[in-house]
């Protein structure tokens, strides 16, 4: 089992400078930017937000019975997310850590009441690290540690070039 990190990529609030909810149109525009090939996959998602001067993650959640496509922009995030662009102006950001199979495909969602057993831990992982850079953070879960699971750049995997890797790695950990 491999995970492949993507992002960040825009949330885009379209209709002003100063508009702080996401609405319908905004996601579309998103999907569009981020690629059909992505929002079919699932694995886990971070959401942040940028201000000039740093990135906090605000919601981790993980997409494995259905699409990131179907799962990131449910009414309960949506909700999520604008709690947290009340508290911190700034743009909001999405990144993927999105489960490959052989050749660099994305896996499919399954609908096994185990569904992928590693992801949860990868889940709850993001969340702890998400909780260390920002207590304000929804997810407040525990966590437990398979030992065959890579993430690119993050644990069992020490390379960290990759821009995406550096910068997930940066608002989630640290330099």
């Amino acid at each position: 089992m491999k995970y492949k990190i993507f992002g960040p990529y825009e949330i885009p609030l379209e209709f002003g400078e100063f508009k702080k909810r996401i609405d319908k149109e905004d996601i579309g525009e998103f999907w569009s930017r981020a690629g059909p090939d992505l929002k079919s996959a699932c694995g886990v998602y971070v959401f942040s937000i940028k201000t000039k001067s740093k990135e906090k993650p605000w919601y981790v959640g993980k997409a494995q019975r259905q699409n990131f496509e179907k799962e990131c922009f449910t009414s309960h995030k949506i909700v999520y997310y604008h709690e947290a662009l009340e508290k911190s102006k700034g743009t909001p950001m999405m990144y993927f850590v999105a489960r490959v199979r052989n050749k660099n495909s994305f896996s499919n969602p399954t609908s096994t009441t185990t569904g992928h057993s590693e992801m949860n831990f990868i889940e709850q992982l993001f969340i702890e690290w998400g909780l260390n850079k920002n207590k304000d953070i929804r997810n407040k879960k525990g966590t437990r540690k398979p030992e065959k699971l890579i993430i690119e750049g993050f644990y069992n995997h020490k390379d960290r070039r990759k821009k995406s890797v550096k910068q997930l790695h940066e608002l989630m950990i640290g330099k």
